[in-house]
This record gives structure tokens, C-alpha cells and sequence, in this order.
């Protein structure tokens, strides 16, 4: 694990690389494209990956012509992010658990090995200023339904554990994990289906990774992040699908112009080193 202070020197957890020869340094940082010194830099993803002789830029993957990162928004919530990620999922420009890491800061990163525990995240789940949840697809919704009651409340900060990978890994990482059993596990069950084009999904109620973030932040009384973080995701889908044909976005959304304006009252300058 690493500890990387992004552009705007908010703290995050990123992990060196989900595997040997998968470097996934771009999850959780921020930027337009630069690295931590200011030099503009352009990745090439793995052979294997989809779209890999693709120029992108580092931070949200995307070709360099449609790069969202002007527009990436500061997420103001009090809760904590920890991602779990499949070995898979660091180089999917489609990863969409890359826009929770983005956005709001201290997001937590962790490499899942299956003989390995993350040593990191297992002292996090036994610290006492936290109170971890679990999302699992087999968990309970009526927890889901009692965040509404803060429980966490006065002194503990919620912080939810989240499983990025398909559907079927995520099965696989929690059943071969014994440190996230005695975690409290929360089913979510969807309003509406899922907006993400990207990928097939092979039933409509299935969530990615960060649909689940924003259904959990208007869950808990945030709906400001929600909405935010639910723009962002659009402005990303949108801006992956039209990438998908060869072009950047012709056509200006609505949540361009919302995450400007909320960008403009919530700017955090970058911190000098």
C-alpha cells in the first residue's frame, strides 16, 4: 500500500499494484493528467485491457480528448471509503469505483489477494473510532433502511466497506475473506435500475460500484454528495461512451454545468510541496 497526497493534497490510499505487471496508480488520485510534480504524463493500458493502444489520461482513463478531470469535484462527507478491489479491476477503464477515490477525500484503496490478507484494512476494521458496514449483495436491507437513525452517532464515523469486482468475484472475495465475516453486511435494494452502460449486467438490479456510493450517501442524509457524485458518474459514462465511438462529447450535458457551479463554491486549491 501507499499513501499519495494528490494535486489538490488530499490524502489518499492507493495501492502499488493489484498484481504483479497491473499497476492501478491512477485509483483514488486526482489530477488533469499531471503527475504529483506538475509534468503532463499520458498512460497506455495493459495489452489485455479493452481500448489498451488508447492514449489516456492517468487519472480518469480516459482518452485524452474527452478527460473529465477539470471537472472532478471535492465530495465533502463525513463517512469513510474502503475499497476491497479485485485484481482485475485496477486497469477496466470502465472501473467506476476510480470516480469514489476521485472525488471524495481519504478514500481508502486495498489490493484483495486471496492468501493475503490487507494487513492495512484488517487494523481498520478493529479500530473503535469506526463503525464498518459491509456491502454484499446477500446482506440485509433492513440495516440499509436504519442508516436513516445514524447509528454511529456521537462518536463513531461510519465507513463502508465495499467489494469492486463483478458480481461473482465479489461472492468469491468475500467467501475466501474470514476478516470481513463479523463485519455487519447491508443489502441494498435498488429504486431504479441501474444506469451503467458500460458493462453488461446481468440483471438490472445490480449496482456498480459507485451507483452503490451514491445510493448509500442519500441514504445516510447527504443528498449534496449524492447529487454530486451522481453527476460526475454521468458525466463519466456519457464521456466513456461517446470514446467508445472515437469522438469526445458534442454535446454539452446538464451535469457539466452543475458540477461548475458547485466546483466554483467548493475549489481546494492545490498544496505546495
Amino acid at each position: 500500500m501507499l499513501c499519495h497526497t494528490g494535486p489538490r493534497g488530499t490524502a489518499v490510499w492507493v495501492s502499488a499494484a493489484v498484481s504483479a505487471g497491473r499497476a492501478c496508480a491512477a485509483l483514488g488520485a486526482r489530477g488533469t493528467g499531471s503527475d504529483a510534480r506538475g509534468r503532463n504524463i499520458t498512460v497506455y493500458l495493459p495489452s489485455p485491457a479493452r481500448g489498451y493502444k488508447l492514449p489516456r489520461c492517468p487519472t480518469c482513463y480516459l482518452p485524452l480528448p474527452g478527460c473529465i478531470c477539470p471537472l472532478t469535484p471535492t465530495i465533502h462527507t463525513q463517512s469513510q471509503w474502503w475499497i476491497l478491489i479485485h485484481p482485475d479491476e485496477g486497469i477496466k477503464p470502465t472501473n467506476t469505483a476510480r470516480l469514489i477515490g476521485a472525488t471524495i477525500p481519504h478514500t481508502c484503496f486495498f489490493p484483495w489477494h486471496r492468501t493475503a490478507p490487507p494487513t492495512a484494512l484488517v487494523a481498520l476494521l478493529r479500530d473503535r473510532r469506526f463503525m464498518p458496514y459491509l456491502l454484499f449483495p446477500h446482506g440485509d436491507p433492513t440495516l440499509f433502511a436504519r442508516l436513516r437513525e445514524r447509528p454511529w452517532q456521537p462518536d463513531r464515523v461510519p465507513a463502508f466497506v465495499l467489494l469492486d469486482g463483478t458480481w461473482t468475484q465479489a461472492r468469491k472475495m468475500f467467501s475466501r475473506s474470514l476478516y470481513l465475516h463479523g463485519i455487519p453486511r447491508i443489502a441494498i435494494q435498488p429504486q431504479r435500475p441501474s444506469a451503467y452502460r458500460l458493462r453488461r449486467q446481468r440483471c438490472a438490479e445490480h449496482l456498480s460500484t459507485v451507483e452503490v456510493a451514491i445510493a448509500l450517501l442519500e441514504q445516510i442524509a447527504e443528498p449534496t454528495a449524492s447529487s454530486i457524485l451522481q453527476a460526475y458518474f454521468r458525466l463519466f459514462a456519457e464521456s466513456s461512451m461517446a470514446a467508445r465511438h472515437g469522438h469526445p462529447l458534442h454535446t454539452p450535458l446538464p451535469e457539466m454545468l452543475q458540477l461548475r457551479t458547485y466546483n466554483s463554491h467548493n475549489y481546494l486549491p492545490p498544496v505546495e510541496s
